[in-house]
């Protein structure tokens, strides 16, 4: 059985996104505030691949923000023989709301993140045939 383990998360950054560069791809680090009555939950959320530069030009700090993407668990057991556990957020589509001067639209992001997917399929699919 394929279980679905999928996550939107709908609030504000928390801080400006954080950009890292590996050999093989960019990764983009946010932390999103979500309000539930008096309290603020923070969820930090993963974003890999081309759409990642793309997110920390157009975003900042306080923006409104709706993630979507895949639920990624970590288990690992520490030098006291300990088990621990992580939820990991791997964001796969990213979108704003309100005005930000001088910043494109989600939708590039959303164009962005689509081509970067095809480009991945078609590479998964040409890894297959060899």
């Amino acid at each position: 059985m394929n279980n679905i383990k999928q996550f939107t998360i709908e609030g504000n950054l928390a801080r400006d996104p954080e950009l890292r560069e590996t050999k093989t791809t960019s990764v983009c680090k946010l932390v999103i505030a979500c309000n539930e009555g008096d309290t603020a939950h923070y969820f930090n959320v993963t974003v890999f691949g081309t759409i990642a530069p793309i997110i920390v030009t157009k975003v900042k700090k306080g923006n409104a923000v709706l993630v979507t993407g895949k639920l990624r668990q970590n288990i690992w057991t520490d030098k006291n023989n300990v088990k621990h556990y992580d939820i990991e957020f791997i964001g796969d589509n990213v979108r704003w709301f309100g005005k930000s001067a001088g910043r494109a639209s989600s939708d590039d992001v959303q164009n962005a993140a689509s081509s970067e997917q095809q480009s991945s399929e078609t590479k998964k699919d040409e890894d297959k045939a060899f």
